[in-house]
């Protein structure tokens, strides 16, 4: 019997293998241990002010941290994010919200007892604020920005209790200190300040309320929404007491635009006073209903 040598597999050699052993001290990366310690050096290149006045920077922030923790509370500054002219709650009940005895407790409080996820849980809960975001300053100073809701048509539930709605469909209540120009909107309904709906049809008719309030001619000539127990909207004109008949809040816009032409093309010729009651209820067209 003949035996067959074969070769052995020819296998690539090790990268770097049988380099001059400088070539291989070239490629070595890394921090190079000399007598068991790691030697690690510094640029001597720079000048040493350099890391001495980067060590003087941090110190300095950490030392400026400690001071505003102790220094007291001088002031609060509230930025009202929508205008100082729709504020529904004036800066002492906001205060008030924040902490009980509202500005003259805060103040002379230290920084570091200042919470500000505190104040703006506080502040969020108030059913008139929207949103808040609270910053402390290294001059001592509290600084609130407040973003409070805004309405879009005026509640009033058979007892006759009045409570804005806005375009979310959140309900807050009135204020003594701005009353909103928005449609009053009745009906067979019983509300109160709880974000739920004793009445489903008042939320569904929110999307037109928001359109006239985006619109300037509509919200002046829009004085009051009627919403009925079938879920269809009525609408009653600032001037004149024709009935506007907008039916289920549904192609809000095509049905204003529909009132926008009979506006233009009939009431300059016709007046108010010729017709009972108009609708809005088919698609295209407005119905009219003489006296």
């Amino acid at each position: 019997m003949s035996v067959v040598h074969f070769p052995p597999p020819h296998r690539p050699k090790p990268k770097g293998q049988n380099k001059p052993l400088e070539e291989e001290k070239k490629e070595t990366k890394g921090p190079v241990l000399k007598k068991g310690k790691l030697k690690i050096g510094l640029d001597i290149k720079k000048p040493w002010y350099i890391y001495l006045g980067g060590l003087v920077l941090i110190l300095a922030l950490v030392g400026l941290y400690s001071f505003q923790d102790r220094i007291p509370l001088s002031s609060v500054a509230i930025n009202w994010a929508d205008g100082s002219e729709n504020s529904f709650i004036n800066q002492d009940e906001v205060l008030d919200q924040v902490i009980p005895g509202g500005e003259a407790a805060l103040l002379g409080m230290p920084l570091k007892e200042v919470d500000l996820a505190t104040i703006e849980a506080n502040l969020n809960a108030h059913p008139t604020i929207q949103h808040v975001e609270a910053h402390k300053s290294f001059t001592g100073s509290l600084k609130l920005q407040v973003e409070l809701r805004q309405a879009v048509g005026r509640l009033v539930s058979n007892s006759g209790q009045h409570l804005y709605i806005d375009p979310n469909g959140v309900k807050f209540p009135t204020s003594s200190h701005l009353s909103a120009y928005v449609p009053l909107v009745r009906g067979d309904f019983e509300e109160g300040l709880v974000d739920t709906f004793s009445c489903e049809t008042v939320f569904d008719a929110v999307p037109v309320l928001d359109y006239i309030s985006k619109d300037e001619f509509w919200k002046a000539q829009i004085a009051e929404v009627i919403v009925e127990q079938s879920g269809e909207l009525v609408m009653l004109p600032s001037i004149g007491n024709t009935r506007i008949e907008f039916g289920y809040p549904v192609r809000i816009g095509e049905k204003f635009s529909n009132l926008m032409d009979f506006y233009k093309q009939v009431i300059p010729v016709r007046g108010w006073d010729e017709y009972k009651s108009v609708s809005l209820k088919y698609r295209g067209q407005v119905v009219g209903k003489k006296r």
